[in-house]
């Protein structure tokens, strides 16, 4: 049975846990394991906030739903998505986290007519800044962009041909400049960029209509 976990990954981050309480807080005293269970349907997980970039409409609902990977009882679904174009549904953690990080997800992509699949963003200095790598199965890809004042730039893509309605493994870890990607263990994408170079929040992300389910979100700090 899967559990819920917060706990300290580094010694570095132990020794910050009294400054970082919170938004503002510019390291995060913990790397995380959240596989939703424990939480009631419809609940908005602890520690993270919805948002928004290029807003329009009636922003997307995050809530814990019902079923999640291999027979978990729980998962994180955004769901009644309205959105289109280039409106870019966030959640947010509350609390940032240092650079250098390795994230994984699991994610199902369970409905849209103009998007499917998502994302995982990090470095985050706001819903308008962050680096982001999505699998999208309607363009049988996986890519990493970077989003800068609300204007996204890819870097990199990757053919990638899946069944959407089951559920699949998006992995990132980002030292310095240097952002790798891989999907179902496979790694696909490998660039250098220095934008964003500082602390930042992690969160989930999709475009547009895409309505997703997210599991086992996994954050682990690495020395720089």
């Amino acid at each position: 049975m899967k559990t819920r976990v917060r706990s300290a990954v580094l010694a570095l981050a132990l020794a910050l846990s009294a400054c970082a309480s919170g938004p503002s807080s510019s390291v995060s005293t913990a790397g995380l394991v959240e596989s939703f269970e424990g939480y009631a349907v419809g609940a908005m997980p602890s520690g993270f906030s919805p948002a928004e970039t290029n807003g329009k409409g009636t922003p997307a609902r995050w809530a814990v739903a019902d079923g999640g990977h291999e027979g978990g009882a729980r998962s994180l679904r955004v769901s009644d998505v309205v959105s289109e174009g280039d409106t870019f549904n966030l959640l947010l953690s509350d609390a940032a986290y240092p650079a250098d990080l390795a994230l994984d997800v699991r994610l199902r992509a369970d409905a849209g007519e103009e998007d499917q699949g998502g994302g995982l963003l990090w470095r985050a200095r706001g819903p308008r800044d962050y680096y982001i790598a999505r699998w999208n199965p309607l363009e049988d890809n996986v890519r990493i962009y970077k989003v800068q004042d609300g204007v996204r730039t890819q870097f990199a893509s990757a053919k990638v041909v899946v069944a959407p309605g089951q559920w699949h493994h998006l992995a990132v870890t980002m030292q310095g400049d240097h952002a790798r990607v891989a999907f179902d263990g496979k790694p696909l994408l490998d660039i250098h960029d220095a934008t964003f170079t500082g602390p930042g929040r992690i969160g989930l992300w999709t475009k547009a209509d895409a309505a997703v389910s997210f599991d086992d979100l996994s954050v682990k700090l690495l020395a720089p």
